[in-house]
C-alpha cells in the first residue's frame, strides 16, 4: 500500500501583479457579488487545497495506471457503477423481501444487497485505488499560494468517486461480518457489540487489500475480521471473569452493605446507558477512539489500560496527532452535549 503526500517543488519568483492575476483566475465565474465574498471564497479554496496536501491518500498501486487510455476507462467503470448503485437502491426501496420482517432491521437490510462476482469486486477495487491514485497525481501540481479551482474540484471528484466505490464494497461484504459474528455471541459479547469489532477491521481491510493478485476479497477479509472478532470477544470475556471476581471479593467483605448494592448497580446501570446514547452521536472512528482511550468497552474500566495514540493510528492508518486531534474534536462534542463538566474523567494523561 501506497500513502503519499506530495512534496513541496520549487517555483519561479512572480511579482506582486502576477500573483494577483493568478489569484483573479482562480476565482469562481461568476463574480457579480461584493469583493468581500470573492475574498472569502478564495480563502475557502485555499483550505480546502491545504486539506488536500495534509491528507493521507492510501491506494494499492499497478502498473496498469500508467497505460494509455486507462483514465478513461476508470471513468466509464466509475459510471457504470454509479448507475448500477442507484438502480440497486432504487429495486430495494421496492422489493418484498418474503421472511426479512423476522430479522432485526439492521441484518435484514444487509440482505437487500446482491454479492458481488469476482470480476466485478476486481472492477470496483481497481476503480477505488486508482481513483486515489489519480487524486495524489493530481495534488502534486497544488500551491496553495496559486490555488487552481478546477484543479481542486477534479481532486476532491476522483476521491469522492473513491469514498463511494469503497463504500460499495463495505456494504457488499457487511454480510460476512455478521456471519462471523455470530460464532462468538455469548454472554459477554453481544452480536450488535461483535458486528461494530468486525466493520472497523473490515473498512480497514478493504483498504489495505491488494487486489493485483487476483484473489477473491473474502479470504483475505474473513481471516482478518474473524481474528479480531475472536480477539474482541476473548478479552470481554476476560474482563467480565475479572469483574465477577473482584464483585464477589467486595461482596464477601463488605456484608454489611449488600442490600444496597443492587442500588448501586442500578444507578451505574443508569450512568453508562446514558454515557452510550452520548457516545452512539460520535462517528464510528471518534467512536472508536474515545471507547479506547478511556477504556469504555470494559465492564470494569478501572483495570483497563488506555490504548495509546500510536496503537490507535496503527489500527486506523492514520498518524497518532490526527488520532490525538479527533480525540480532541470528539471530547468537544461530548462536552456540549452532556450540558456538564466532564473534566473529572478527562485527564492530560488520556487527551
Amino acid at each position: 500500500m501506497v500513502a503519499l503526500a506530495p512534496e513541496r517543488g520549487s517555483r519561479e519568483t512572480q511579482t506582486h501583479a502576477e500573483h494577483s492575476a493568478e489569484i483573479e483566475r482562480s476565482l469562481p465565474a461568476d463574480r457579480t457579488g461584493p469583493k468581500a465574498i470573492w475574498h472569502r471564497e478564495l480563502e475557502d479554496l485555499a483550505r480546502r487545497a491545504n486539506q488536500l496536501l495534509l491528507s493521507e491518500i492510501e491506494f494499492i498501486p499497478s502498473k496498469d495506471f500508467e497505460r494509455h487510455g486507462q483514465l478513461e476507462v476508470i471513468e466509464c467503470l466509475a459510471e457504470k457503477w454509479t448507475v448500477a448503485r442507484s438502480n440497486s437502491h432504487a429495486a430495494t426501496e421496492h422489493a418484498d423481501w418474503d421472511g426479512m420482517g423476522r430479522l432485526p432491521a439492521y441484518i435484514a437490510s444487509l440482505y437487500r444487497t446482491t454479492l458481488l462476482e469476482r470480476e466485478e469486486e476486481q472492477e470496483l477495487f481497481r476503480v477505488m485505488n486508482y481513483s486515489k491514485f489519480r487524486a495524489n497525481q493530481l495534488r502534486c501540481r497544488l500551491d496553495v499560494e496559486n490555488v487552481d479551482a478546477d484543479l481542486v474540484l477534479e481532486i476532491e471528484r476522483w476521491l469522492s468517486i473513491a469514498s463511494r466505490t469503497r463504500d460499495q464494497l463495505i456494504q457488499a461484504n457487511l454480510r460476512l461480518v455478521v456471519a462471523l459474528a455470530k460464532r462468538f455471541v455469548d454472554t459477554a459479547n453481544t452480536l450488535g457489540e461483535l458486528i461494530s469489532d468486525g466493520n472497523v477491521t473490515l473498512i480497514r481491510a478493504i483498504e489495505k487489500f491488494d487486489y493485483t493478485r487476483g484473489t477473491r476479497f473474502s479470504t483475505y477479509g474473513t481471516y482478518a475480521v474473524r481474528r479480531t472478532i475472536y480477539r474482541a470477544s476473548l478479552k470481554r470475556r476476560e474482563q467480565r471473569a475479572r469483574f465477577a471476581i473482584a464483585e464477589g471479593d467486595y461482596m464477601e467483605s463488605q456484608p454489611e452493605v449488600r442490600s444496597s448494592h443492587s442500588e448501586v448497580s442500578e444507578a451505574y446501570a443508569v450512568l453508562r446507558a446514558t454515557l452510550d446514547e452520548l457516545l452512539d452521536r460520535l462517528s464510528p472512528r471518534e467512536r472508536l477512539i474515545i471507547s479506547a482511550r478511556f477504556g469504555l468497552a470494559a465492564a470494569n474500566t478501572t483495570e483497563e489500560k488506555p490504548v495509546t495514540f500510536e496503537q490507535l493510528g496503527r489500527e486506523l492508518g492514520i498518524c497518532k496527532e490526527r488520532v490525538r486531534q479527533i480525540l480532541v474534536r470528539a471530547l468537544e462534542k461530548l462536552k456540549a452535549w452532556s450540558g456538564h463538566d466532564l473534566e473529572d474523567w478527562i485527564t492530560e494523561e488520556n487527551v
